[in-house]
């Protein structure tokens, strides 16, 4: 009896000693978990050296630049400022921090022998129209002056009117046009998502 005994109590200790010790990994892993988390990957990669990078996961893609040309699409003309250019019924233009209907544009060929000369459609179905005295609004109709030469700058995209001038985003929501290519003529075209 009495070797059968101790022979169950070995069996206990030694179920016992399995059980603590797993208990400990547990929470040694836990509190690696917790708090080193960032210096245990960390120390991984140096100690694998060159063959420990597959376990990273790869570097996001950079955000797009949107500095291309969309035809026959619905998309939104972004200023420097953030801000887009809204079309209003009456022929009137500004500059609006929404992205919604007035500030749907559709991008048009204007030219059949220069892909980089393009008329901008309103939602009213108007086109941006470059005016006297360094206005902008829309016209019924896509003659010269509502025919616009795209020009790539700085991973932008800068247009220029019928005045050899170019489309500007003013501070207070204004859109005009001025002889100057800077910040605050500089464009990126954004398509419209599908929802």
């Amino acid at each position: 009896i009495n070797a059968e005994y101790m022979g169950i109590c070995e069996m206990r200790f030694v179920l016992l000693l399995v059980f603590l010790v797993f208990c400990a990994q547990t929470l040694k892993l836990k509190a690696k978990k917790k708090g080193g988390h960032v210096t245990v990957v960390h120390h991984h990669g140096h100690h694998h050296g060159h063959h420990g990078h597959h376990h990273h996961p790869p570097p996001p893609p950079p955000p797009p630049l949107y500095n291309k040309i969309i035809f026959n699409v619905p998309v939104y003309l972004k200023s420097h400022h953030g801000t887009y250019i809204r079309a209003y019924s009456n022929g009137k233009v500004d500059m609006s921090p929404n992205m919604a209907e007035w500030e749907e544009w559709v991008i048009v060929p204007a030219d059949v022998h220069k892909k980089d000369r393009v008329g901008f459609r309103s939602y009213w179905n108007k086109f941006l129209s470059a005016q006297l005295f360094n206005k902008v609004k829309q016209a019924n109709h896509l003659k010269d002056w509502e025919k616009w030469n795209v020009k790539y700058v700085n991973n932008k995209l800068a247009f220029t009117g019928h005045h050899k001038k170019n489309l500007r985003a003013g501070e207070k929501g204004e859109v005009n046009q001025t002889n100057v290519l800077e910040a605050w003529e500089l464009w990126q075209v954004i398509p419209k998502r599908r929802r």
